[in-house]
């Protein structure tokens, strides 16, 4: 357990970096504020287990795999103009084949490298000019011509659909000046002959790619791109065969190198780093050694349209979490730069309180509110915007492979087991103070032992979203079982604490809804995405309702076992049953989107409470049997349910994957999902040192699944749990063996730190909310007594009950401590918000 000195310093740490962070991405201070350059200048092909060189990945960012869908809504009928070599004419039919494939192949087949191309390829026009020379002027009048309709159109500036000049020019060349010029002056030929095309286009008040701010509604605009000068594959000998002699293209690339930045000029490097040091890329390694196969070239294509058109797409559509390569987030709603601002400000004052008393106070904050044990909240949401809402952190695209998801699950497993011991073990080694058991240490399903299993399979969730394992249907199983296992655990735990305490008040609700949702509630604002994103908070909320209203009507034939399965058989017929039929209609879902400005995938929903509900009112049988005494009694009784869960998890799994996909694996999912959950609860309580010993690790993070699995989308995850975050410190092959384990061994501690800390922080902001005036709770607990007292006579309870209401409705201390208007002021100031979002 870490000092109390330390416990307060690292809050203060953490806050400091992510404010200071803030500050920095807000003065655009980094030096690739957009991911421009990393989309640029650099990458490596991703080969996995899909066709090789189909993924091409920049250093730092997410690119967007364009349709000719986008590509349509990117150039908006403006044609795209490629001149140069042969090199520039690969790309060209790379830029074909993506509009209309067997177009483009018929007419390539037509078609000589050399000549000048004006083809329509799904009603958009694409010009090849031959030019390998780089000649403009009257010796180039087609190229001279774009050049000069671009150059007026910046003075002029029309809007896009009036504009007629390219929505952008790829010009190549270099290996020309190589191959026919044997007297040592291709270099000094080619930096003339590009001066002379380029100098039509200088204009030192443009803006510069990926540094300047863009256009609102055409991102970066218009741009003319000059590929490098390709290397060739030195597989012969050369200086004979061609003329082409080693180091000239090295040099081309050196002069374009030095006079990018000053000239303006957009230089897509990584074209480069496409075929470097892979030899399969290269297309006839025994000729020219210049060209690529197709798949390179698309990629090429692909890149060119990922600078030209991902910031107007985002302009056009707002923040798209597929990709984050040379664009923006767009402008916060005017609700997230109030919440944004405030948090920071809130932050900001608890830091410096904390600093001003930690050297008095080191043990104990000053302040009840403003101190970081509080303002912890605030900080992680601030973290969650500075992650995954700018370009501050590199993300880079999911990869699923079958080795890397079984090695970070046994190291899981193996961390896990280290830490292995008995239950008043882990409590010493836990921060905080331990939650109530729900049974001793020697019964099943004790607090320690269900922490444990929470903990347990939030860190294979945690691999499962990590690795994209939802790829594998084998994966997606196990993840739906531990889905299931969460939920039960939940009907469990809801109904042994009903059935103990019959605390159903109105403080124990709201606690409860405000404990699940304060997380999710405050970051979808923040964030600017919707509550059903966080899907398991709304999911483990609506079950909780069902749980409290089941349970808190007619509470008094709760202990008795037909009551209880009566009540849960009618639960059925309201909540679950509708919805597996699929007879909800959608005039509630509408009523939320009229009023309160909430958009619900209605079927989605659906779906994920159908799923899981059996789960759910098993979870609610079982604690009814701890509740009754039921396991004490037969404890000794579990070892041959425990043998046949032995034999029945694995069986399952092996069954299940006999399915096709997952959505006919779904359709059995709901009727047979608590087997397996049902034989590990008899595996893991097979006899008393099962029952008695939790794995510490497993346990400490099962304290906190809620918040690890909220934070994870931005915090671990990126692009909203599209992709992963990375630091940006290093470069590699984006495996986890070879590149991104070091990424993930410092975000990782991290998360489940400020998991944990936001977890404490949660717990009293949710106390704030839910502080009532003692006279006012001695009040109510009074007359609770009485009406016990005088229920026999009905008509006059009910008669002093309403009066007792109303005159308690009608005074200031009813409004200012009644939890229920508290609630409903909440969820009526989000209606408020979700308008104006």
């Amino acid at each position: 357990m870490a000092s109390p000195p330390l416990n307060r310093a690292m809050p203060i740490c953490f806050t400091i970096f992510v404010l200071s962070a803030l500050l920095l991405n807000a003065l655009r201070s980094p030096q690739d504020p957009y991911r421009c350059d990393a989309l640029s200048n650099d990458g490596n092909w991703f080969n996995g287990n899909g066709a090789p060189y189909a993924d091409w990945e920049p250093a730092g960012c997410m690119v967007r795999k364009y349709t000719r869908a986008d590509i349509h809504r990117c150039v908006d009928g403006r044609p795209m103009v490629f001149s140069g070599d042969s090199t520039t004419s690969q790309v060209y039919w790379a830029m074909a084949r993506l509009l209309d494939r067997e177009r483009a192949d018929a007419i390539y087949a037509l078609t000589s490298y050399n000549e000048t191309i004006d083809q329509v390829f799904d009603s958009l026009r694409l010009v090849n000019i031959w030019n390998p020379e780089l000649k403009s002027g009257p010796a180039n009048p087609d190229l001279t011509a774009q050049l000069n309709l671009l150059r007026e159109e910046r003075q002029t500036r029309p809007v896009t659909r009036r504009q007629n000049s390219a929505a952008f020019l790829l010009l190549g060349g270099g290996s020309w000046f190589a191959a026919n010029n044997t007297d040592g002056s291709s270099l000094s030929k080619f930096t003339d002959a590009l001066d002379s095309l380029t100098s039509r286009l200088f204009d030192s008040n443009e803006t510069r790619l990926g540094q300047d701010l863009f256009d609102p509604i055409d991102g970066v605009g218009n741009r003319v791109f000059i590929a490098p000068v390709p290397q060739p594959s030195w597989t012969t000998p050369r200086g004979t065969d061609g003329g082409i002699l080693r180091g000239e293209m090295e040099a081309m690339n050196q002069f374009l190198a030095s006079v990018e930045y000053e000239r303006r000029y957009n230089i897509p490097w990584s074209f480069l780093s496409m075929s470097s040091d892979h030899p399969d890329t290269v297309a006839d390694r025994n000729a020219s050694g210049l060209h690529v196969i197709d798949a390179v070239a698309e990629a090429k294509a692909n890149v060119l349209l990922n600078l030209r058109c991902n910031a107007r797409l985002n302009a056009m559509d707002g923040y798209s979490s597929d990709y984050n390569c040379c664009s923006d987030y767009g402008r916060l709603s005017i609700v997230s730069a109030i919440l944004f601002y405030a948090l920071a400000v809130f932050a900001t004052l608890c830091v410096v309180v904390e600093l001003f008393n930690i050297r008095g106070q080191p043990n104990q904050p000053r302040s009840a509110l403003f101190n970081l044990g509080v303002g912890i909240f605030a900080v992680a949401l601030l973290a969650c915007y500075l992650a995954d809402r700018t370009q501050f952190f590199a993300k880079g695209n999911k990869h699923f492979q079958t080795f890397e998801f079984a090695l970070l699950t046994l190291v899981a497993l193996a961390a896990g087991a280290l830490t292995w011991g008995k239950p008043s073990m882990a409590r010493a080694l836990l921060s905080g103070p331990m939650q109530p058991t729900y049974a001793g240490e020697d019964q099943p399903l004790s607090r320690d032992q269900t922490d444990e299993w929470k903990g347990w399979m939030q860190a294979i969730v945690l691999i499962y979203r990590w690795t994209s394992a939802s790829e594998s249907l084998g994966c997606y199983i196990c993840f739906r079982l531990l889905v299931a296992g969460y939920l039960f655990q939940t009907g469990l735990g809801h109904t042994i604490y009903f059935l103990t305490t019959k605390d159903f008040s109105a403080k124990r609700f709201v606690t409860v809804i405000a404990r699940l949702n304060l997380l999710p509630w405050v970051l979808q604002y923040l964030v600017q995405t919707e509550y059903l994103f966080y899907y398991f908070a709304p999911l483990v909320s609506f079950w909780f309702i069902m749980i409290y209203v089941t349970l808190a009507i007619l509470p008094r034939y709760n202990d008795s076992l037909t009551g209880f399965l009566a009540k849960m058989a009618l639960s059925a017929l309201v909540f679950a049953l509708p919805i597996f039929a699929g007879v909800v209609t959608n005039w509630l879902y509408n009523v939320f989107e009229d009023v309160a400005h909430v958009s619900w995938n209605v079927r989605d929903w659906e779906t994920h409470v159908a799923l899981d509900a059996s789960a759910v009112y098993v979870g609610m049988i079982v604690g009814y049997a701890m509740h009754s005494g039921y396991f004490e009694t037969h404890l000794n009784r579990l070892e041959i349910p425990a043998a046949l869960g032995t034999f029945a998890i694995p069986l399952y799994i092996f069954f299940s994957l006999r399915y096709d996909t997952p959505d006919f694996y779904n359709q059995w999912h709901p009727l047979l999902s608590f087997m397996p959950i049902v034989s590990y609860v008899a595996l893991r309580n097979m006899n008393r040192f099962a029952r008695t010993s939790v794995s510490r690790g497993f346990a400490w993070m099962g304290r906190y699944t809620l918040e690890i699995y909220m934070l994870q989308h931005h915090l671990l995850l990126a692009a909203d749990g599209k992709g992963v975050l990375l630091l940006g410190l290093f470069n590699g092959d984006k495996s986890l063996i070879f590149d991104r384990w070091r990424d993930l061994v410092v975000l990782l501690p991290v998360l489940l730190w400020l998991s944990s800390q936001v977890h404490e922080s949660t717990k009293t902001i949710v106390g704030f909310i839910t502080h009532q005036d003692e006279d006012y709770v001695y009040e109510q607990l009074e007359m609770e007594k009485s009406g016990a007292k005088n229920r026999d006579g009905r008509l006059a309870w009910i008669k002093s009950r309403a009066l007792g209401i109303l005159r308690k409705v009608l005074t200031r201390t009813y409004w200012r401590n009644s939890l229920g208007v508290r609630l409903a002021g909440i969820v009526i100031f989000m209606g408020v918000l979700n308008w104006f979002s």
